[in-house]
C-alpha cells in the first residue's frame, strides 16, 4: 500500500500476517522471538518503524496466555521505535466465548482479556466476528469488529436461491443469521438449543417451521467440537431438509471434530483462515475462504482516515 505501513507478525499465525501484507502491498518488519533460559519470552523488532503505521497480528488460541504476552511484548518493542500509530489485529480472540458469568464464582473471562489488551494502549484494534458484541463493549480501545457478512457475502449471494433458508443453530446466533439473510433478502429460522452448564451436553427441541425440501445454511461464529452444527444438521435432515450446509467464521477444530463433521449430516462447511488449519484437520466437505480481504479493507479505511474508526 504505502511505505509508511508495515506488518509485524506474532508466532501464532504468520501465514495470515503475510497474506495481509500481500493484500495491502505493505512491507513485513522482521522480528526476533526467543525464550530466555528461565522460560520467559523475549521479543525484538529488527526493522525501522519510526513514523510508520505498524500493524501487529496475533491470533490467540492454544497457548493463548503465552501468545498474549508475546503480543504485548511485540507492541511494546514496536512503540519504543517511535511509530506514528500501532494497530492490533487479533483474528481469533481467546476467551471470547466466556462473555458472561455462567456460574457463581466464575470470572467474565472476555472482559478480563479486554482489560489486559486495553493496557497496551493501541491506536486501534481489529477483531473478527465475536461470539457476542457484548465482548466488544468491554474494550475501551477503539475497536472495529469485522462482521461475517463482510467475509461471506459473495459466497452467500452466489449460492442463494428461493429455496434457501438461513438457520441460526441457537438464539445466540440469531443476529448473525439475520445479518447474513439481509444480504439476500432471505428467511431465517432459529433453532431452540439447550446446553447443560455442567456437562456442556447439547439438546435440541423440535423445529418450529417448515424445512421440508429446503436448502438450509447454518451460520455460527466458531466450530470447536462440532457438536452444535452436527446436532443441528441432523435435526434439520430428520425434519425433511434437502441439504444442510454451514458457514462458520472461526475453525478451532479440536481433536476428533473434523472426523465427526465429515461423517455427519452436514453436506458442506465453509470456514475462514482466522486460525491455522492443518492438513490433518481438513476433509472433503470443508471449504476455506480468506478473511484477509475484509481485514485489509478495514486497515485501509483506518489509514486513510488517519484516526478514528
Amino acid at each position: 500500500m504505502k511505505e509508511t505501513l508495515t506488518i509485524v507478525s506474532g508466532s501464532s499465525h504468520p501465514a495470515f500476517a503475510e497474506g495481509l501484507a500481500e493484500f495491502l502491498q505493505a512491507s513485513v518488519t522482521k522480528r526476533e522471538l526467543s525464550v530466555f533460559p528461565n522460560g520467559e519470552l523475549r521479543a525484538r523488532i529488527l526493522g525501522d518503524v519510526r513514523g510508520k503505521t505498524v500493524v501487529v497480528v496475533q491470533s490467540l488460541f492454544g497457548s493463548a496466555g503465552a501468545q498474549l504476552i508475546e503480543f504485548a511484548l511485540l507492541i511494546d518493542a514496536v512503540k519504543r521505535g517511535f511509530p506514528q500509530k500501532v494497530i492490533g489485529i487479533i483474528p481469533w480472540l481467546a476467551y471470547s466465548l466466556q462473555d458472561e458469568q455462567f456460574r457463581t464464582g466464575e470470572p467474565i473471562s472476555s472482559e478480563s482479556i479486554a482489560r489486559l489488551i486495553d493496557a497496551l494502549k493501541l491506536s486501534e484494534l481489529i477483531l473478527i466476528d465475536l461470539h457476542s458484541l457484548r465482548t466488544a463493549s468491554y474494550f475501551k480501545t477503539q475497536t472495529r469488529v469485522i462482521a461475517p457478512s463482510e467475509i461471506f457475502k459473495d459466497m452467500l449471494i452466489g449460492r442463494y436461491t428461493e429455496n434457501t433458508l438461513i438457520v441460526a443453530p441457537d438464539d445466540g446466533a440469531r443476529t448473525r443469521a439475520m445479518e447474513l439473510a439481509s444480504l439476500v433478502n432471505g428467511r431465517v429460522l432459529v433453532l431452540k438449543k439447550v446446553r447443560d452448564r455442567q456437562t456442556l451436553k447439547i439438546e435440541y427441541g423440535k423445529v418450529k417451521g417448515n424445512v421440508a425440501g429446503k436448502d438450509c445454511i447454518l451460520c455460527d461464529d466458531v466450530v470447536v467440537t462440532g457438536d452444535t452444527l452436527v446436532e443441528a444438521a441432523t435435526l434439520l435432515k430428520e425434519s425433511g431438509a434437502k441439504s444442510a450446509a454451514a458457514f462458520c467464521t472461526h475453525a478451532l477444530f479440536i481433536k476428533g471434530s473434523s472426523d465427526r463433521i465429515s461423517r455427519s449430516q452436514i453436506d458442506e462447511i465453509t470456514v475462514t483462515d482466522t486460525l491455522p488449519i492443518t492438513k490433518a484437520q481438513q476433509f472433503d466437505k470443508l471449504k476455506i475462504v480468506s478473511a484477509i480481504p475484509a481485514v485489509g479493507r478495514a486497515v485501509s479505511a483506518l489509514t486513510k482516515k488517519g484516526s478514528g474508526l
